[in-house]
């Protein structure tokens, strides 16, 4: 009996490590197939544009790099705003998030051999709320933006495309952050070099050099150690809190989506009144809708349902308004009482630890 209970085991145990090496080659293949499909995107871009526009010089370059960049397809959605559940769902028709690619792209950050190309076909499957930034309402006029920052929504998702290529960067100091920060990618994905100083530079170029040779790197690095999102050993040696990590460039994400006033939700009655809002009203503060998404609808956002329930309160303590003033701090404008007290209620109500 001990025999065969032991034999029992040995097979489970296999059986475990088997499914385990599994896994890891799946999430290795789909990895590999992300890459391979971006570049194939890529390659088919670059072709359409010299076919169509050869000849148009720095333009013509200038367009093929935005056309990596295309935003998702437009979705209009009919849902009513007071039920955001219903209108996120039918917004991101049912996409999931792609677990594997976002444990790589947060903790992949700082390796040498992670390359942006591979961190944005990364984010793109990770982060399904990317989508949501071409959302529209279908009471809307055609090519009405949508958006109340006043961009289009394909502008919209490319600043936060860019945002988190910032985090990428931020998060590489040391090895090429100061490099990409500063003067962006050349056609293989690879950071720029910078160049010596030359007559002819243009004056666009000279401000990215005077940038990149009299940051504080340190300092930025620090701020990302400040918050968690990196860690020094005792060897002085950086690397990725992945947990952490993943919870800022899933907010990143997400960030700016109720700028899209397709996707403003409308108070309930069971959640009357907020911050200011009463029942039946439509939140019109960006930062706010997201919050109340957040509090009562959290489970609809993919992303931050993904997140561990500490970073979910770190992710929700972002969104609180804490009426602080930072030009008056720093110039002496205000007593303690009228800087602090909102923030020390927020501070206070977060329940939020001090990681």
């Amino acid at each position: 009996a001990h025999a065969k209970a032991d034999a029992h085991a040995y097979i489970r145990e296999q059986l475990q490590e088997t499914k385990k090496e599994n896994s890891i080659r799946v999430s290795a293949l789909h990895a590999k197939l992300s890459e391979l499909t971006l570049a194939n995107e890529t390659i088919r871009a670059l072709y359409q544009r010299r076919q169509g526009e050869m000849g148009h010089g720095n333009n013509l370059r200038k367009d093929m790099r935005e056309s990596l960049l295309e935003a998702p397809p437009q979705v209009v959605i009919t849902a009513d705003p007071s039920d955001p559940a219903v209108m996120l769902h039918q917004a991101l028709q049912g996409k999931v998030g792609d677990t594997g690619a976002a444990k790589r792209a947060a903790s992949r950050m700082r390796d040498p051999k992670y390359s942006l190309r591979s961190f944005y076909s990364d984010v793109r499957h990770a982060f399904p709320e990317l989508a949501l930034y071409t959302t529209i309402r279908e009471s809307n006029k055609t090519g009405q933006t949508d958006v109340s920052s006043g961009v289009t929504s394909a502008d919209e998702y490319r600043r936060t495309i860019g945002a988190l290529f910032c985090v990428y960067w931020l998060a590489r100091i040391g090895i090429d952050g100061e490099r990409g920060f500063s003067f962006g990618v050349d056609d293989e994905w690879l950071p720029c070099e910078p160049s010596p100083p030359d007559p002819n530079d243009s004056i666009e170029l000279e401000k990215r050099r005077e940038f990149y040779e009299k940051q504080e790197w340190a300092q930025l690095q620090e701020l990302l150690v400040d918050s968690s999102m990196l860690e020094r050993n005792a060897e002085g040696h950086v690397r990725v809190v992945p947990e952490r990590m993943g919870a800022a460039l899933a907010l990143t994400a997400f960030h700016d989506v109720m700028k899209v006033e397709a996707l403003l939700p409308v108070v309930h009655r069971d959640h009357a009144p907020y911050n200011g809002f009463k029942e039946g009203d439509k939140i019109n503060d960006h930062d706010l809708a997201l919050a109340y998404v957040l509090d009562f609808y959290g489970s609809s956002l993919p992303s931050f349902a993904a997140l561990s329930p500490s970073q979910q309160r770190s992710v929700r303590f972002t969104q609180s308004k804490m009426a602080f003033n930072h030009g008056w701090l720093v110039q002496a404008e205000a007593p303690p009482d009228a800087l602090f007290r909102r923030f020390k209620e927020v501070i206070a109500n977060a329940s939020t630890s001090a990681s």
